[in-house]
């Protein structure tokens, strides 16, 4: 009786530390990238928008590495600009991917979900995440440009699509990070 609760109360605490917006409901199964090329999708991507209740993304001028590994993994390297100290801060991680579903370890015990909703290669990609936790669910969305911004009438595309594939997440909930001007990229 007791390891149950200690379970559930782990993982509640895991899923809110993380500051995400949590729901009443299951994770929906959006129609993701189909016949999804990693070779094509890693490399350089800049943080267009994200999830504005996530915690552990607090700063601006985000970037994304991605590179495939010997063993078809991918090695993940994120940096932002810390708003408070101006430096540059990174995290490391390894990714998994079936197709376009991808499993992030960040740490020792937590996987987070990774699903290319849509992506062109050479300009965008729309990012979700969903995990299910007893009667709810926690989920994101990010948005990626290959580039530090992304012309207005791509944008609204990319918005429509995310409004088509995940039609009860709300677009209110993206943040825009700064990105260009006075951003300081890891080289």
């Amino acid at each position: 009786m007791f390891l149950p609760i200690l379970t559930v109360t782990a993982a509640l605490f895991i899923g809110l530390s993380d500051g995400l917006k949590w729901s009443l409901g299951f994770c929906p199964e959006p129609a993701l990238q189909s016949s999804f090329d990693i070779d094509q999708y890693v490399g350089t991507w800049y943080e267009i928008a994200r999830d504005k209740n996530i915690i552990f993304e607090y700063g601006d001028c985000t970037q994304a590495r991605y590179t495939k590994m010997d063993d078809g993994k991918v090695q993940v390297f994120n940096t932002l600009m810390n708003p408070v100290t101006e430096n540059v801060d990174s995290a490391k991680a390894v990714a998994k991917c079936n197709g376009a579903h991808c499993k992030v370890k960040f740490f020792l015990f937590y996987n987070g979900d990774y699903r290319i909703v849509s992506t062109d290669y050479t300009n965008y990609s729309i990012v979700y995440s969903c995990t299910n936790v007893l009667f709810f669910k926690v989920e994101a969305v990010w948005i990626l440009g290959r580039t530090e911004t992304l012309d207005a009438s791509l944008l609204a595309t990319i918005q429509s699509t995310i409004d088509t594939n995940v039609p009860k997440y709300g677009l209110d909930r993206l943040y825009y990070p700064e990105q260009g001007g006075s951003c300081n990229y890891h080289s």
